[in-house]
């Protein structure tokens, strides 16, 4: 079941970034939780999956790097 909800997770953040890039909003992630932690209070049974930075950028790159 944990790796049905990760997948899920997965899909979910991926595609709240090909939305952002499709109306011209940068993404990024945090790597650090720590800070994120002492701010709110999670049930034992929670975590943070990822983070993510949204924010308009001046202009698209010059070329997008294709998977």
């Amino acid at each position: 079941m944990e790796t049905i909800a990760h997948s899920a997770v997965c899909s979910y953040i991926q595609n709240i970034k090909l939305l952002a890039w499709a109306n011209q909003i940068g993404t990024g992630h945090l790597d650090d939780f720590q800070d994120i932690y002492s701010l709110i209070e999670l049930q034992q049974d929670e975590g943070i999956a990822g983070i993510h930075c949204l924010d308009y950028f001046a202009g698209l790159p010059k070329y997008i790097r294709k998977c």
